[in-house]
């Protein structure tokens, strides 16, 4: 689904990065529009438990409905009109539709950025045909548990050998996110906490704040820094060390 940061088109580089095979746990933190969610759930088996958090309340409570079998309607090829868009603003936020607009058919996938239309593509279309994707993967899995928390809700407490944490946060120095200001250099240390616990902790960023370990750099257009207009910028995988 569109989503401010997502990772869409990083996600498969960045899932073969990562030690999926065998790992008993693996959390990610920063679910947000589920392009890594979903490679994991097309690597992982039931034996082993994924556990996928966001502190942005509509979007949990939308993955927690898609889960159960959830699904917004098919449009065709029409785009939402501007006033379904305005509408789904009033809409409850345990309304799983509500977060399918505000962000799948929102400009650059920003909290209700403006509805996104054009005579050439359907947002709403292209967002519901990737939910679809994910959709197939995560309905009825047992073994994935959708949580609405914060990173920084959780305290560091030891692992099974092999768990690993996959952390794809609000970049440094990028636009904020509907969930507000977002502490990097507190992020950072709160994953360096995880390492000490047995934790390995993987990181997609910019740039680290901690001893790290680079395992991918991407270059790709980054529209959503600050000041960027669209320059290409290095997105880069991290292993965070002890």
């Amino acid at each position: 689904m569109q989503y401010l940061g997502g990772k869409s088109r990083l996600a498969k580089r960045i899932v073969d990065r990562l030690p999926v095979q065998g790992a008993p746990l693996i959390w990610e933190p920063f679910m947000g529009g589920g392009a890594v969610t979903n490679e994991l759930l097309a690597r992982t088996t039931d034996s082993q438990a994924l556990v996928c958090t966001d502190n942005c309340q509509p979007l949990i409570a939308m993955w927690q409905r898609v889960q159960r079998g959830w699904f917004p309607a098919d449009l065709g090829t029409e785009p939402l009109t501007d006033e379904a868009y305005q509408a789904a603003k009033g809409l409850d936020d345990g309304d799983p539709y509500k977060a399918f607009v505000c962000f799948g058919c929102s400009f650059g996938g920003k909290w209700f950025y403006g509805n996104a239309k054009s005579a050439a593509r359907s947002h709403y279309a292209e967002s519901r045909r990737n939910l679809l994707g994910t959709a197939r993967l995560l309905v009825n899995r047992r073994n994935v548990h959708l949580v609405h928390r914060s990173f920084f809700d959780v305290e560091p407490q030891p692992c099974d050998p092999g768990s690993f944490i996959y952390c794809d946060p609000p970049y440094a120095g990028t636009e904020g996110y509907k969930t507000g200001y977002f502490d990097s250099a507190a992020f950072w240390e709160r994953c360096s906490s995880w390492v000490h616990f047995g934790w390995r902790v993987f990181v997609s960023e910019l740039s680290c704040l901690v001893p790290s370990r680079l395992l991918l750099t991407i270059p790709r257009k980054i529209n959503i820094v600050i000041g960027s207009g669209g320059a290409t910028k290095e997105d880069k995988l991290f292993e965070v060390l002890p």
